[in-house]
């Protein structure tokens, strides 16, 4: 098909829709299924696709579009038909030529969707479009096109056959247009390797123009954007809609904290096993009781692996360390002040079973053979597995604890700058809150003996993730690598069947034991990889040992610091852009063992840190969230300041008080304990 075969008014767009492509780059996502597609069924996804964020982005730059409203006129629809072949198309006319008596309120029903129109808006057009592919082109019948759900089915007028500006957008340059969708009407066009749009299409017989993406029928209509955990797997958007699903506007962003403590007996600092009389079944026991905590199971009548209140909970780590996750905040002092009263809660508990809290990094007295393993199902397969793959596995389950920040992203662009930058920032941060020099007793010669764990883990899914350091990494990108690292079990009417012997790539191919790959294994899945950040439904920043109170919410404070400002995150991107992924692995072991007092990239890491932590300050100063008494977040920083301003990290501190290499346990429990 080339530019003279269509009408004028489809010319005129056209030429308009080019120069959307030219200002906002955004067809790459379109384009890619185009190129990708091996017949010309694949087309139609991608009209469809472009079609409905015409229509949002339209009627959102005209103010008929709300959370709860999608307006459009109806009679701009039409279709071209029986260009070599019956294809659908779909166009929508500039919203001023629509007449406003013809315009009727539709209900937009998928997040994603109403997401999409405020993304290509404000230029980030390619993430809206690919929200929008992965909720309305299965839903194209031969009768229209669905629009969100069952509520809001725009019919095909045959009137009018007008392209939209948007359907244009899926092309990257000029001269792609007319070439990308000739080649996929007449001939079949190989696919690319590493597209993401590499959906199952086909058309049923005699369906006319209609389409179904995978199984051979649309996805029901439902409230909720992400597939059930039974769904089966069907394609690579199904891997990437927990990504998409996620994105938040920055108006909506918060932040969430977890932290691990150890419990020791007072008298003797002996481990806490998982039942009996003083184990964490007890402290469970009494929290239920008296605090108004739910218990939950994995199997019906099975042990108590977690209790929940709200959107709180307490969690168990392999070793019967226990993990408190609060509820996302705004602000960090909000997050701080549930924390604080949570672990109120414990405290009176743990005293009365004669305990206390370690706010350390690792167990400073008990071996891997002396701790028990808490029952959870993916538990017994790590103990089994997770040792042939790296040496300190055992320690890094069992022993080691620490506090995590989880912050949210605003579209694909800004997770993947998120997690480019942690990434080179981590190892910096973890030196600044290095808190566990001492292990089975004795000094270990770390000041993180639990960073030191991680130095000697699976590698194929823990580390710095090489992929995610060049220029413009993608959430294909990391699928891609999760989709290479091997599995743990695979869980169905509470029975485990052990996998470590199959990526979840094979899983997906071919299933294990007559098992077919579901949505919720994939979720299953990705909490099952390790990296220092790693991404999930927020971004995870997991690479510093746990601290006490005064300390803990420095962490998140500082990662908000740094990401949640515009000026400082693009600052902190100038100051680590220039390092290497073989230079910072080369000198993580040195970090782990020195702290901050040590030489990095050619400096004193007490200085990166320095200017780190100052990014932050300034971040928050000028996002300016303020506690009751008037404070913003940099109050949080200032435990940490104290100690940068010295060119100490909180094991520093540890050591100066206990510097004896085989300390007593009554000296490390005076100084460790809450």
């Amino acid at each position: 098909m080339s530019a003279s075969c269509v009408p004028h008014e489809v010319g005129s767009v056209i030429q308009r829709a080019k120069r959307h492509a030219r200002i906002a780059n955004r067809g790459g996502t379109a384009l890619e299924a185009v190129d990708h597609g091996d017949d010309a069924d694949n087309l139609e996804p991608c009209i469809t696709h472009g079609l409905d964020s015409a229509k949002r982005r339209a009627a959102c730059r005209h103010g008929v579009f709300d959370d709860h409203e999608l307006r459009v006129g109806a009679e701009t629809l039409g279709a071209l038909e029986h260009l070599s072949g019956p294809v659908l198309f779909g166009g929508l006319a500039d919203v001023h030529r629509v007449d406003r008596s013809a315009v009727s309120p539709r209900r937009a029903c998928d997040c994603r969707c109403k997401r999409a129109t405020s993304e290509l808006d404000t230029g980030d057009g390619r993430n809206g479009l690919h929200n929008v592919s992965n909720s309305l082109k299965q839903r194209a019948t031969h009768q229209g096109v669905s629009l969100g759900c069952e509520h809001c089915r725009l019919t095909v007028d045959e009137k009018v056959a007008l392209f939209s500006g948007a359907q244009y957008e899926m092309a990257a340059t000029e001269t792609a247009v007319t070439e990308k969708l000739e080649q996929s009407i007449h001939v079949d066009v190989p696919p690319r390797p590493g597209r993401s749009c590499n959906r199952e299409l086909r058309r049923p017989r005699g369906a006319g123009v209609a389409f179904v993406v995978g199984s051979g029928a649309p996805r029901a209509d439902s409230e909720d954007t992400l597939p059930k955990p039974d769904a089966p797997l069907r394609g690579m958007d199904d891997l990437l809609v927990l990504f998409h699903d996620a994105e938040k506007p920055r108006e909506r962003w918060r932040i969430g904290t977890e932290s691990e403590r150890i419990a020791v007996r007072k008298v003797d600092g002996t481990h806490l096993p998982y039942d009996g009389p003083v184990s964490v079944v007890a402290i469970f026991d009494q929290l239920i009781r008296e605090h108004g905590w739910e218990p939950e199971h994995e199997t019906d009548g099975g042990p108590i692996i977690a209790l929940r209140r709200g959107d709180s909970s307490v969690t168990l780590e392999p070793g019967s360390q226990i993990e408190l996750s609060g509820a996302p905040y705004r602000t960090v002092h909000d997050g701080k002040s549930e924390s604080d009263a949570h672990w109120a809660d414990l405290q009176p508990v743990i005293e009365d079973l004669g305990l206390v809290w370690l706010a350390i990094g690792c167990h400073p007295f008990a071996s891997v053979e002396e701790l028990g393993w808490v029952p959870k199902m993916r538990y017994g397969v790590m103990r089994e597995y997770m040792p042939t793959r790296g040496s300190m596995a055992g320690d890094m389950m069992t022993k080691t604890c620490t506090v995590q920040a989880n912050l949210d992203y605003a579209s694909e662009e800004d997770a993947m700058r998120k997690l480019r930058v942690g990434l080179r920032a981590q190892p910096i941060v973890t030196a600044m809150f290095a808190n566990s020099p001492w292990n089975e007793g004795r000094r270990s010669g770390y000041r993180s003996y639990r960073a030191l764990t991680w130095l000697h883990m699976d590698p194929d899914r823990s580390g710095l993730l090489p992929f995610a350091w060049k220029d413009h990494p993608s959430y294909l990108d990391y699928v891609e690598w999760a989709l290479q690292a091997p599995m743990f079990l695979v869980k169905r009417k509470g029975k485990a069947y052990y996998n470590t012997g199959q990526t979840f790539r094979s899983f997906m191919e071919d299933g294990f034991q007559g098992i077919r790959a579901s949505y919720g294994d994939w979720v299953e899945h990705l909490s099952t990889l390790f990296p220092e950040v790693r991404l999930k439904n927020t971004l995870e920043y997991r690479g510093a040992d746990v601290q006490r109170p005064e300390m803990l919410f420095a962490l998140p404070a500082l990662w908000k610091g740094l990401l949640y400002d515009e000026d400082s995150f693009r600052a902190l991107e100038g100051l680590v852009d220039r390092w290497s992924f073989p230079g910072v692995e080369r000198q993580r072991d040195a970090l782990a063992r020195h702290g901050v007092r040590t030489r990095f990239m050619n400096r004193e890491t007490a200085d990166w840190a320095g200017e780190i932590l100052e990014l932050a300050e300034a971040g928050l100063r000028r996002i300016g969230a303020q506690d009751e008494a008037g404070e913003d977040e940099t109050a949080l920083l200032r435990p940490l300041r104290a100690l940068l301003e010295t060119s100490r990290c909180p094991a520093d501190v540890l050591l100066a008080e206990v510097a004896d290499d085989f300390p007593s346990r009554d000296a490390v429990i005076r100084v460790a304990a809450l």
